[in-house]
Parts: structure tokens; C-alpha cells; sequence
């Protein structure tokens, strides 16, 4: 979950006994910690490595809660209920243009 601390802030001062603590000024961090990274590469390495399409590829992603997404150059993995980007995936080692590279070639 991100925290924001204008809306800790405003829920908060609807509390006459609110204190300021550090939890409350937490940044939103977007990076993955080490260990859950892992596991997400783990659990989706399959069905990234073993799709032959774009559509083969969405399909496996969304039987495990997954979507993709193209934000710019690059292509991103979004959670399926909270919309959530969680990343890229060049940072699950399939870089855009590799995948598109893959996948226009099956087309000819």
C-alpha cells in the first residue's frame, strides 16, 4: 500500500488527538524489495519465455491477475484488480523491443 501524507494529513485532522509521527510522513516508494522481485519473475518467467503472441502472452498474464499496459516506449505490468502499475517489463527481463521483436516475427 502507498502512503500519502496530504491524505494521512487531512484524515487525520479530523482527530483532535492526532500526533505527528514518522509513519504518517512516509513517501510513496515504488521499488520492490529484492525478495518479492524475485518471486514475481519467477511466477511469471513461463509465460513470458513460452508465449508465441501479444494475445498468448495477455491471456497467461491475466489467468494470474496480471495486464499489460504500454506507457510511453515501454511496456508495463498492471495488477488486474488495483490497477496498480508494478512494473516494467524490461525490470522482469523481457525488454520491450525484445518482445515486440519476438512477436513480429510470428506474424510473417
Amino acid at each position: 500500500m502507498y502512503y500519502d501524507p496530504e491524505i494521512r494529513a487531512s484524515t487525520a485532522s479530523q482527530a483532535d488527538d492526532f500526533e505527528e509521527t514518522p509513519w504518517s510522513q512516509t513517501r510513496v516508494v515504488r521499488q520492490m524489495d529484492f525478495e518479492t522481485a524475485a518471486l514475481l519473475r519467477v511466477h511469471l518467467s513461463e509465460d513470458f519465455s513460452s508465449a508465441g503472441s501479444w494475445l498468448d502472452l495477455s491471456k497467461k498474464l491475466k489467468n494470474k491477475g496480471f495486464y499489460l499496459k504500454t506507457n510511453g516506449k515501454n511496456v508495463h505490468l498492471h495488477d488486474c484488480h488495483s490497477h496498480v502499475d508494478v512494473c516494467t517489463c524490461r525490470f522482469l527481463g523481457y525488454p520491450s523491443r525484445q518482445l515486440e521483436a519476438r512477436f513480429n516475427e510470428t506474424k510473417h
